[in-house]
């Protein structure tokens, strides 16, 4: 597999690159405190929707992003730079995250920085 996910799906429908950005800004959040659970992997895989038969393609993409070790603010720009047309999808995410956070019923600093960081990169003008 790509080392870049973003390589891999910039042409994709935008549904799919939201999807895709969802999913890697999971596994940072996840990851933001050092340790990215049994739980915390059963969590994004509640959250996230797919059927039984993606459910290996979609383990292999959260495990490729997990081991790939890029930050979330890489991947919240690649979300804004792939679908900056379609702002509604920024609300998604955000609120995505924000239940992920909360399924251990604590939200962390690092988390909430995390979430609050990623919503500050969707809400900035682009410069020319």
């Amino acid at each position: 597999m790509s080392n870049n996910i973003w390589e891999r799906y910039k042409t994709a429908d935008e549904s799919v690159i939201c999807m895709a950005g969802i999913i890697a800004l999971c596994v940072c959040l996840c990851k933001v405190d050092g340790d990215f659970s049994k739980d915390e992997l059963d969590a994004v895989l509640d959250i996230i929707p797919h059927t039984e038969d993606e459910r290996d393609y979609l383990l292999e993409l959260i495990n490729e992003i997990n081991e790939n070790d890029q930050d979330y603010v890489f991947h919240a720009q690649n979300i804004k730079k792939y679908i900056s047309n379609q702002p509604a999808f920024f609300d998604f995410i955000i609120a995505t995250l924000y239940k992920l956070a909360w399924a251990d019923h604590v939200l962390d600093d690092s988390e909430l920085e995390l979430i609050t960081h990623t919503n500050e990169i969707f809400k900035q003008e682009e410069v020319a």
